[in-house]
């Protein structure tokens, strides 16, 4: 069997690309059904959505502000709106009737043993070869391992579950505390507030579960939700970074296998969205024969270094700004609060690009004036 792009991995980035390219793609997913195991909470920005063309059938609800919370103090980060929470299995399952409605074979059940550099696969069933293979096979990063795509990983364990409670906020609630060290655990109200998400990742996955079921009743205790019943766990690798290599030979990697995430929180919903389309646009024109496999994936990285920079970046900024355990995120929290500043300090930080806007409000008298009191009064 040949293909011209054979796609390994059936989950979002896979998908997804798969669907702008039809019938010139293979997708090879090992499940037997795709967005199975659920992982994601799914909470993206407006901007991330309307680029992925999600139905609103599938938003379930829309967030204004996240309050994040720490020991000294508390921080509001207000949108119109913030952010929404895609169903995230819904959202594969539509990408998949995409993918069938433009021509792509999905192979489900179908697990690849082996990928080339020289452009081929193996399955437990057959050898399949292809001007171009796309890795999208997520957290795991098997095959982007073994073909040194990635030299380094800074990787959090993270665990949630969606529960039935009688939920007492309106908004998304993060919060900076000793459970989840190195990370945050977070409160989604969803359903009118009937259902939730609770989550927490940590460095260490040792007693997971029991550290979600402490948060939960810390939650409880603090009149967040009542009469709070867990329906189902679900989580996975959380990625920080840093992204590695997006081209190896004829293999092309999008998503979490090369590490495409947003150091700060751990998604990768939209750098894996711009990844899919501008890979899309250079294999569309591989497929039509406007393209060798040489220039499509030369195109490719090109159009894509900016995007790999700035995520390089925005993870060096995470190492500096975020030092321990988001201390100076901790410590500008208690200065807000002492200055009344807490509706502030996020105000110019866009959901998606912070890197790129932290570097504006840098340059931005008031802003920095904001940062420094608020830095300052935390210290003292």
């Amino acid at each position: 069997m040949r293909g011209r792009v054979l796609i390994v991995g059936g989950g979002f980035s896979g998908l997804l690309l798969a669907s702008m390219l039809g019938d010139g793609a293979v997708v090879f997913e090992e499940h037997e059904r795709v967005g199975r195991p659920e992982h994601c909470a799914g909470v993206v920005s407006i901007r991330t959505a309307k680029l992925i063309g999600i139905p609103q059938s599938l938003i379930e609800e829309k967030f204004y502000e996240m309050k994040i919370f720490t020991k000294g103090g508390m921080l509001i980060w207000r949108g119109n709106p913030l952010a929404v929470k895609v169903d995230r299995v819904g959202l594969e399952d539509y990408l998949y009737n995409e993918c069938l409605s433009s021509g792509t074979l999905v192979k489900l059940k179908s697990r690849v043993t082996r990928v080339s550099e020289d452009g081929f696969i193996l399955t437990r069933d057959e050898k399949v070869e292809g001007e171009v293979v796309v890795l999208a096979e997520g957290a795991k990063r098997f095959f982007s391992r073994k073909l040194k795509m990635i030299q380094f990983s800074d990787d959090y364990y993270g665990l949630q579950a969606r529960i039935k409670a009688d939920v007492q906020v309106n908004s998304i609630e993060v919060y900076l505390d000793r459970l989840a060290e190195g990370f945050f655990a977070w409160l989604i109200p969803l359903k009118d507030r009937r259902e939730a998400i609770i989550g927490l990742a940590a460095k260490s996955s040792a007693a997971l579960r029991l550290r979600l079921l402490t948060f939960k009743k810390i939650l409880e205790k603090r009149g967040k939700i009542r009469c709070s019943d867990v329906k189902y766990y679900f989580g996975g690798t959380v990625i920080r970074g840093v992204v590695g290599k997006v081209a190896s030979g004829k293999v092309v990697g999008i998503g979490d296998c090369v590490q495409m995430t947003k150091p700060f929180s751990g998604g990768g919903l939209y750098p894996s969205t711009l990844a899919a389309i501008i890979m899309a646009e250079k294999l569309k024109k591989l497929i039509n024969g406007e393209l060798d496999w040489r220039s499509a994936i030369s195109q490719y990285r090109t159009t894509m270094s900016p995007l790999i920079r700035g995520l390089r970046a925005s993870y060096l900024a995470f190492k500096l700004v975020g030092l321990r355990d988001y201390l100076t995120i901790k410590i500008m929290a208690k200065g807000a609060r002492k200055l009344g500043l807490q509706d502030n300090v996020l105000s110019s930080i866009d959901y998606d690009e912070h890197f790129k806007s932290m570097l504006h409000s840098a340059l931005n008298p008031v802003k920095v004036l904001q940062y420094a009191g608020t830095l300052l009064m935390g210290l003292i």
